[in-house]
């Protein structure tokens, strides 16, 4: 037996997550989205959780379950070139979800493991270092990864 999915704009899955996060004890001016810009090429951040000035979350929303994968690792390297890097990224389109903890590498499939405002002062975020070069690879599969996100999602790049 099949079940129909409805489906569901990014839009609306953002807000889905901010009444979540709400919900968590975050409030709305500590809920944000954000971009990066490489190479001329804008990234956006649907959701990043700053809580007294540092970044704690970075959420991406996915309208379809085939686009999580990549958004996933889409986010992990974002966590890894922000400052300060967040202690959890995650992704969802509120009916999957992965969950990263940056500092251990725990993973959680449920959107119910982002931690409450106050349990997100335990967790410490992860401190990265690269050199140059590192962060320069990082920024060329980052845009990679995107473009492929950006395909799946039919949007096409203007040339």
């Amino acid at each position: 037996m099949y079940s129909i999915v409805p489906y569901i704009d990014r839009n609306e899955i953002r807000e889905g997550v901010v009444e979540f996060l709400i919900a968590k004890g975050y409030s709305k001016s500590e809920i944000q989205d954000d971009y990066i810009e490489i190479d001329s090429q804008t990234i956006w951040i649907d959701i990043v959780v700053r809580v007294e000035g540092k970044n704690k979350i970075v959420i991406l929303c996915e309208s379809s379950a085939d686009n999580l994968t990549i958004s996933s690792r889409i986010a992990e390297i974002i966590a890894k070139l922000i400052s300060p890097p967040p202690a959890v990224v995650a992704v969802t389109n509120l009916i999957d979800s992965e969950v990263r903890f940056l500092e251990s590498g725990r993973t959680s499939y449920s959107l119910d493991s982002i931690p409450s405002r106050d349990e997100i002062f335990s967790l410490k975020s992860p401190e990265f270092s690269f050199d140059k070069k590192k962060i320069e690879k990082m920024k060329k599969v980052l845009l990679g990864l995107y473009q492929m996100r950006l395909c799946k999602c039919g949007i096409k790049k203007d040339q």
